[in-house]
């Protein structure tokens, strides 16, 4: 388990964050790239193919389990997918893509979690805070899940393929939101995961760059559980005062912890 869990967010952010007491996590279907979420299922499409234990023992042995795999495994679309909030956290508190790609020039700031004593909170809510998997490790847990619906399969857990089908992209739903591209393995990402099937009345609408997005609040506990380490500020124009500044309005709201300041020599302004 790794020691500290870094939120990318602006200066807005910070203050919904710590005078609300809470994370916002957004619906997947909403997220910057709506196909993270459909990753796991575009590789599924194919994964019987890709992999030999599946081709050659369980394709021959269930030939119709493997067809809706293959077939009816289809993209999920924009709207549609099951209602799975995510929170992104990062084990990189100070990391130039991040800065850039999360935050606006001179408007960067970082909330830095104790991992251990923030997953043991979450779980008391039903979420979990899971490592993010990249590239041929994600591809691999998406083989291992396919090869775990056939193997209930043939032992009769199930009766039909469509039951085994069905529970398949169950466990995909669940399995989806931690898997990405490797192209984004840099990010070092962690994740906050809602349960499936958030209760409607929670869910709540901020206005995002073209449509709304809906989000649920993950509630934080007190300031002083330990549960948050720190801050931090990103490149900007002023870095000594946005840290000065910084430091005192979260004293001044209970937060008794330090404030890192910027500390990457790139000029964004």
């Amino acid at each position: 388990m790794v020691t500290l869990l870094a939120h990318y967010t602006s200066s807005v952010g910070i203050r919904g964050i710590v005078e609300g007491g809470s994370l916002w996590a957004s619906h997947v279907a909403f997220l910057n790239d709506a196909s993270e979420f459909r990753y796991a299922f575009d590789v599924s499409r194919d994964i019987i193919e890709r992999i030999t234990i599946l081709n050659q023992v369980w394709q021959p042995k269930h030939p119709e389990l493997a067809e809706l795999i293959t077939s009816e495994t289809t993209h999920l679309q924009r709207g549609g997918l099951p209602d799975v909030f995510v929170t992104s956290l990062s084990t990189l508190s100070e990391d130039l893509s991040q800065w850039r790609g999360y935050t606006h020039p001179g408007d960067g700031y970082t909330i830095q979690f104790d991992a251990e004593a923030l997953e043991h909170h979450v779980a008391s809510l039903g979420w979990r805070l899971v490592p993010v998997v990249y590239g041929p490790s994600a591809d691999m847990a998406v083989a291992y899940t396919a090869v775990d619906a056939f193997t209930r399969l043939d032992n009769g857990t199930y009766a039909t393929s469509r039951e085994a089908f069905d529970a398949f992209t169950r466990d995909l739903a669940v399995l989806a939101p931690t898997l990405k591209d490797h192209a984004f393995e840099r990010e070092s990402e962690w994740r906050l995961i809602s349960p499936l099937g958030v209760d409607p009345s929670q869910v709540k609408w901020r206005s995002g760059p073209s449509f709304l997005v809906p989000y649920v609040e993950v509630p934080l506990p007190s300031p002083d559980s330990g549960v948050v380490l720190g801050f931090g500020v990103g490149p900007g124009p002023n870095g000594d005062l946005a840290s000065a500044s910084l430091l005192k309005y979260v004293h001044q709201m209970g937060y008794h912890v330090g404030v890192g300041v910027p500390g990457i020599p790139y000029r964004p302004w």
